[in-house]
């Protein structure tokens, strides 16, 4: 389980806690990244078992669900951090229902992370140059009322 404190850490915390990588990543020959098939498949598995939550849990002014807890299981709390920083940004704040998409790149290390307005318009784009997330088809996250949920949740 994911545990935070409720006061909201300084933007340059947060920003250096999302950029670190966890453990350490391969490439192939090619310069593809190499996954641990069974651990992306486990992870899959697990959080595809989340409908609703029992608990909510707090990090500032936002809440996420029991699924997004599970995160925690990629490493991936820096992505829980980014989406909540990110809305601090005008043209995010005007979507009431948001879908973010993670995609690691087909080669390195690096990552797209993509807002958008549940209709597939695209309200903003981050680039990672490095992520250490475990699943190589990437995951959709959905923020509405200050909630941070798997869409399986909804």
């Amino acid at each position: 389980m994911i545990v935070f404190n409720k006061s909201v850490p300084p933007a340059q915390d947060r920003y250096e806690l999302s950029s670190k990588v966890l453990f350490p990543l391969e490439l192939d020959s090619e310069g593809k990244r190499v996954y641990d098939s069974a651990k992306a498949a486990e992870i899959e598995s697990e959080l595809a078992r989340f409908s609703g939550t029992k608990k909510y849990h707090q990090y500032g002014d936002f809440l996420f669900t029991d699924g997004m807890a599970a995160i925690e299981r990629c490493d991936a709390v820096w992505l829980i951090l980014d989406v909540f920083l990110l809305q601090t940004l005008e043209a995010v704040q005007r979507e009431q229902f948001q879908v973010w998409k993670l995609r690691p790149h087909d080669k390195g290390f690096g990552a797209t992370l993509r807002c958008e307005d549940g209709n597939g318009n695209v309200v903003f784009t981050k680039e990672f140059r490095q992520t250490n997330f475990p699943i190589p088809n990437g995951i959709d996250l959905f923020f509405s009322n200050g909630v941070l949920y798997l869409p399986s949740e909804h």
